[in-house]
């Protein structure tokens, strides 16, 4: 593994991840099925003075601890299928390496790229964010990243020439969740969505609780999002059935809220209120809310736009 990977794999290594290779069945592939294309089409021979060497270097979902020791968990959460890796040189200036991962479905490529990044800006794929010696986008079911392997001006450049290169060889753009283009618009701060399935991956971002109060497994769809004011989340869930939802919210309440007796809205701390919803198989929890009103505000929002992204209208904030 280079230097780089090692440096990103802590990045995104979590704390405590424990999971099988088989827990997204059938994920596993060479990327040319079910809508993937071959990687070798996605990279460029060449870009400015750097030349790709030879094909790439690929790991799936049984080999990808082989490439990214330690972080490998965190792709294993979403329906990561493989990842192609592309070296480039070019004389007197630092190498390049490209990494293609085929995460499965657009919203688990945005998942893996919500994961990490720390901001969002248009312009190359569907989203990217360039910080250090390091860009990633999402395009589709597809994560791109490139890594310079030192330091220099010129390569910067080249490497957003070589994504814009790699986006336009990509399929067109994937569709996100429901849960996510629910999210109200008024007061979401940018760059704090996150799309995830499994509840290290929540308390990786929000910690909410030493053990899975939600019971979120990799059937279940969740979104999380800071809102002003304050320190206010939004947190939604889509379950497999209104039975898993109703399970989730009275395991949540049982132990979140011991001393709620029943009611959806509750002050757990001065200037901290929670408030929770069924709305089918869809749970939604607002957390630290400066007040009773914002946070009931915040979810009937949410649950009004849940609504008519699910009748096919749009958002109505």
């Amino acid at each position: 593994m280079s230097q780089g990977r090692i440096i990103l794999g802590i990045c995104l290594v979590l704390s405590v991840f424990i999971l099988p290779n088989s827990i997204f069945k059938g994920c596993s592939g060479n990327g040319n099925d079910e809508g993937g294309v071959s990687m070798l089409k996605l990279a460029p021979d060449t870009v400015d003075c750097w030349s790709r060497l030879g094909d790439s270097v690929s790991y799936d979902r049984e080999t990808i601890y082989d490439y990214i020791d330690g972080a490998g968990e965190v792709y294993l959460s979403y329906a990561f299928r493989q990842v192609g890796v592309f070296r480039y040189q070019c004389d007197g200036q630092p190498d390049l390496v490209l990494e293609i991962f085929d995460m499965g479905s657009s919203a688990d490529a945005f998942g893996i790229f919500s994961y990490s990044r720390e901001s969002e800006t248009e312009g190359i794929g569907q989203a990217y964010d360039f910080r250090g010696n390091l860009l990633c986008f999402w395009q589709g079911r597809y994560y791109i990243c490139i890594l310079i392997e030192g330091q220099s001006q010129r390569a910067r450049e080249v490497v957003s020439r070589l994504a814009q290169e790699v986006d336009s060889r990509l399929p067109q753009s994937g569709e996100l969740p429901e849960i996510f283009t629910a999210l109200p618009s008024p007061g979401l701060k940018p760059g704090t969505v996150r799309y995830f399935h499994i509840f290290p991956t929540l308390n990786y971002h929000y910690f909410l609780a030493e053990r899975d109060i939600l019971n979120l497994n990799t059937e279940t769809e969740a979104v999380l999002a800071a809102y002003q004011p304050g320190s206010t989340r939004l947190l939604a869930i889509k379950y497999p059935s209104e039975e898993a939802a109703a399970a989730a919210r009275e395991s949540f309440t049982k132990y979140y809220l011991p001393d709620s007796d029943g009611a959806e809205t509750v002050m757990i701390d001065e200037g901290q209120w929670v408030s929770v919803e069924n709305v089918g198989a869809d749970l939604v929890i607002v957390l630290e809310a400066p007040g009773r009103n914002e946070a009931e505000n915040l979810v009937a929002r949410y649950v009004q736009n849940l609504k008519a992204t699910e009748t096919g209208g749009g958002k109505t904030d």
